[in-house]
């Protein structure tokens, strides 16, 4: 039978959930609930995000393609301007930086739909509401 801690405020909240990591509970172990983000509750669980990995490979792709695009434009359709050199990196930096900004945005949305696993209806809200209670849910361990 799981055990359950429902509590009003953050800081009592917090208090018990450290005295559950303390004494052994893992992240398996606990379910937690809260009404609005708690700052370092995902380190204090030990399960650290895995979002920013898709940011990641979002904002590489985006400068990959920035500068590939502006290389390809330049060999492909030259324009020479006053003396001026083909290949000038200032501007080709601006249109990398900003598909490094959109692509990074637009992977991270899409990793966060998918590590959420949205959209599933049955997903979006939990069995039990809390409402404005913070909660902690202590599974029974199987063995």
């Amino acid at each position: 039978m799981s055990k359950e801690y429902i509590f009003d405020n953050e800081t009592d909240f917090i208090k018990k959930l450290g005295e559950l990591v303390k004494g052994g509970a893992t992240e398996d172990d606990v379910e937690v609930f809260a009404p609005y983000p708690v700052h370092g509750l995902d380190a204090m669980l030990g399960k650290p995000s895995k979002l920013k990995f898709f940011t990641l490979v979002g904002a590489l792709s985006g400068v990959t393609t920035g500068l590939a695009l502006t290389n390809y434009t330049v060999w492909h359709w030259p324009i020479i301007t006053s003396g001026k050199p083909i290949h000038s990196l200032p501007p080709f930096f601006v249109v990398a930086f900003e598909l490094t900004i959109l692509f990074g945005g637009i992977f991270s949305l899409l990793g966060f739909l998918f590590l959420s696993r949205l959209p599933n209806p049955t997903q979006i809200v939990p069995e039990k509401d809390y409402g404005n209670d913070f909660a902690i849910i202590m599974k029974e361990k199987q063995e």
